[in-house]
């Protein structure tokens, strides 16, 4: 936000950026003292009219400009805001002016108008530049980015910078959207636990060959391959979380898709349980089979106990650990138990807020890998101990 200067008696107003005459920086002065209380819509006309006639005079008065932006802004216009304040970061580009504060405001123009690319763009410009800027402006970014990170549903690169906002400038409005934060995650928790979760895996010819369009890789897998329930697979782009896949509909000839109640980030590690080609579950007669995937997220802070039987080799648990680390799993331990507390068989119970959908995919990916028969087994009416610690899977080998 630009910084408004004080006249000093006697002498002729001056602009901090341009060399401008001064009757132009008084018209723009004016402006701004008009527009300063944002609630009264004739003091905003006024203001507007004084800027638009400076600029009619000065085209390149990139103060005038940078002004006009804010009123739009203000007005909810967010399309002339970016319109104006492109205009005069043109002008502060080919002059040099000293002023980081119009890339974070471009940024959240950006941001109001929709286009969520170019907004993170230059926040990110704009953050890049902290180590020059005043308090007031390094505060604005952060609570800037934490906000597009919350509306790219990036709640945990949103919560970095607002609580980096909230521990250095004591930020009302950091703490205000951290709340959305939680409320936004809390939202998501309640649809994912609740609901089947389904997104796009790629398109490949019925005939196969090369992918065409592929959003994920298969962990240790043939690249070109069909994934296969059981499969662990990491995000390579930004993709919708739906609630079913996209149905054809004979009336409008098109694919109508489910709700979108999420986003998968590069990079997130998914456990896939079902895969469909979409061409053939709606029938509809084309050479390319888009594939979706239904799936569960991997949990980092869920922990997975593997329990071997005393008495007997370590190698087969120590098998299982590696291949759960690989598909995802950050917190697995190994352990022991004497044969009076060990199943007859080798087993995969899950407890508390690990659910039945997340004991069969690791059940499948044991089998899958290694080879070895494990079935689920409900023990979720388990008393809570230190070994049952909420969400935990226990994994029973022989």
């Amino acid at each position: 936000m630009l910084v408004s200067f004080q006249l000093v008696m006697g002498q002729e107003p001056h602009d901090p950026f341009q060399n401008v005459e001064p009757d132009l920086v008084r018209q723009v002065d004016l402006a701004k003292q008009k527009q300063a209380d944002g609630s009264d819509p004739q003091q905003n006309d006024e203001a507007k009219a004084l800027l638009k006639e400076a600029i009619r005079r000065k085209p390149d008065y990139y103060r005038a400009l940078y002004n006009l932006s804010l009123i739009y802004l203000a007005e909810n216009e967010a399309d002339k805001a970016v319109e104006a304040l492109s205009q005069a970061k043109k002008i502060h580009d080919k002059e040099g002016l000293h002023d980081n504060s119009i890339l974070n405001t471009l940024g959240w123009a950006y941001l109001n108008a929709g286009d969520l690319k170019n907004a993170e763009y230059y926040l990110n410009e704009a953050y890049k530049t902290r180590s020059e800027n005043d308090a007031q402006t390094n505060e604005r970014i952060l609570n800037n980015l934490g906000y597009l990170y919350l509306q790219q549903g990036k709640t945990t690169e949103a919560r970095k910078v607002l609580e980096q906002s909230r521990i250095q400038f004591n930020s009302s409005r950091a703490i205000s959207t951290l709340s959305l934060v939680n409320d936004y995650e809390r939202r998501q928790n309640a649809i994912e636990s609740s609901a089947q979760l389904w997104a796009v895996y790629g398109q490949q010819p019925k005939a196969g060959g090369a992918w065409t369009e592929r959003h994920f890789d298969v962990r240790g897998g043939d690249k070109k391959a069909i994934p296969r329930a059981g499969d662990t697979v990491a995000a390579l782009d930004n993709i919708y979380v739906r609630t079913t896949t996209p149905v054809w509909d004979d009336n409008s000839r098109e694919y109508v898709s489910g709700p979108i109640v999420g986003y998968i980030k590069p990079g997130d590690s998914l456990q896939v349980l079902e895969v469909v080609d979409n061409g053939i579950q709606n029938a509809v007669n084309d050479p390319n089979a888009w594939y979706w995937i239904r799936f569960i997220r991997f949990s980092g802070n869920r922990r997975v106990s593997i329990i071997r039987l005393k008495g007997t080799v370590a190698d087969e648990s120590e098998r299982i650990k590696s291949v759960l680390i690989a598909a995802g799993y950050a917190n697995v331990t190994t352990t022991e138990r004497p044969q009076g507390s060990f199943p007859n068989r080798a087993e995969v119970r899950f407890y508390y807020l690990a659910d039945r959908e997340h004991a069969k995919a690791l059940s499948d990916n044991i089998n899958r890998v290694l080879n070895i028969a494990t079935q689920v087994n409900d023990r979720s009416e388990d008393q809570d101990a230190s070994s049952h610690r909420t969400g935990d899977l226990h994994v029973y080998v022989r």
